[in-house]
């Protein structure tokens, strides 16, 4: 990753930290090299994270796809919270609901569901710095387009309930919460 990647990933990470409370339990999907787990184990959160392109064994960390690669011990857990930052917008739009639900049957009850999600201008502005060689852009060709107004909605039909939207990084950015639909 080049430094605009990082600063980029870091902005993220610290907007999911903010609505992740001490002491909790955390599945973060997609997890890159375990970033967050650092600092969340720091404030006392179990954590577990899962990725198809994690490098090298990481305290909680596994290689793989969720959910079908979850370790057994950890696909019986319910977690606080179930981190899913730069992700969805790599899921098929005919995935995206089954996906949700998964998620959603993975949170305690007053569990919330974080996630990050770029406005579908921000490609464009993505493919530019990669011509540039400023970023590395990773995974970028497999963004499908999702809209905020399509998670949303699959969100929804997952059984979720939106708490909070932010948008940062100039509006290209999202971080939504939700928690599961009483």
């Amino acid at each position: 990753m080049r430094p605009l990647d990082h600063r980029l990933q870091r902005q993220r990470l610290d907007r999911a930290y903010r609505h992740i409370g001490p002491g909790t339990s955390v599945l973060d999907i997609g997890c890159h090299q375990a970033e967050l787990g650092a600092a969340l184990r720091a404030q006392g959160c179990a954590y577990h994270g899962i990725d198809p392109q994690l490098h090298t064994a990481a305290d909680g960390a596994v290689r793989g796809r969720f959910p079908e690669d979850m370790p057994v011990e950890w696909d019986v857990q319910r977690y606080d919270h179930v981190v899913v930052l730069a992700v969805l917008e790599h899921v098929p739009e005919f995935e995206l609901g089954p996906f949700l639900a998964a998620i959603t049957g993975r949170l305690t009850p007053s569990g919330t569901l974080i996630a990050s999600v770029p406005s579908p201008h921000t490609d464009r502005i993505l493919h530019a710095l990669l011509r540039l060689r400023l970023i590395d852009g990773m995974d970028l060709e497999a963004h499908d387009g999702l809209t905020p107004r399509q998670l949303m909605s699959a969100a929804e039909g997952a059984g979720l309930r939106l708490q909070r939207r932010e948008r940062f990084q100039f509006g290209l950015n999202n971080i939504f919460v939700w928690s599961k639909a009483t």
